[in-house]
């Protein structure tokens, strides 16, 4: 990405799974200026979650989700935790795991 800018992240690859936070707005649309969260409470933005489930990079180019990559060449990086159903702790990992 160039300076001042984010991409999505996915669990594909080294390259492309490290994850620094999440957008605070999913609404924001690619050039437009938004704000992300890199630690701390993010409210309504996960749905039917169990309080306490950990969530990881999805392979699914900027989704999170709570089963962790498993397929060969994969990066498992935590994103944080579920606080209830809908509300998240973002906490990203800094030690991410090849698969």
């Amino acid at each position: 990405s160039a300076n001042d800018t984010v991409k999505l992240v996915n669990a594909n690859a080294i390259g492309t799974a490290l994850g620094i936070g999440l957008v605070w707005d999913a609404s924001i649309a690619a050039g437009v200026a938004g704000k992300i969260i890199i630690k701390g409470l993010i409210t309504a933005v996960i749905s039917a979650a169990t309080a306490g489930a950990v969530f990881y990079v999805s392979a699914t180019a900027g989704a999170i989700t709570a089963t962790p990559p498993s397929s060969a060449g994969q990066v498992v990086i935590r994103m944080g935790i579920a606080k209830n159903a809908t509300d998240f702790l973002v906490n990203p990992s800094i030690n991410p795991v090849i698969l």
